[in-house]
């Protein structure tokens, strides 16, 4: 929906916004181990989630006290995963966004 990031890259500011949202519903980069895959993420203050499309796979960090992401706390917040779920469904309804859809000529390869 188009905000400059700018500001905050720059540390130079902020922006008026509580939540950022990324929706990726493509693969991009081909079929390496590091390629994206479909995925969704969801940032509000420290908290930062990433659904994964093709097993609705969650991941979630705590980024004031995890800069690196390797400690997944989706088991251990639930709450706070069905509230950020909750909050990234309402987006993309009201953005009427592109969901990812199987692609028969993949599977059919497998």
């Amino acid at each position: 929906d188009g905000v400059d990031l700018t500001p905050l890259l720059e540390s130079s500011g902020g922006i008026d916004r509580d939540t950022l949202i990324w929706h990726f519903p493509n693969y991009i980069g081909g079929r390496v181990p590091e390629a994206a895959t479909p995925c969704a993420i969801i940032r509000e203050g420290d908290w930062k989630m990433h659904l994964f499309y093709e097993d609705n796979r969650v991941e979630l960090y705590n980024l004031a006290e995890d800069h690196d992401e390797s400690n997944n706390l989706a088991a251990e917040q639930v709450e706070r995963v069905t509230q950020m779920r909750q909050r990234l469904h309402r987006w993309q309804q009201e953005a009427d966004v592109q969901m990812p859809k199987p692609n028969p000529q993949y599977q059919a390869q497998q």
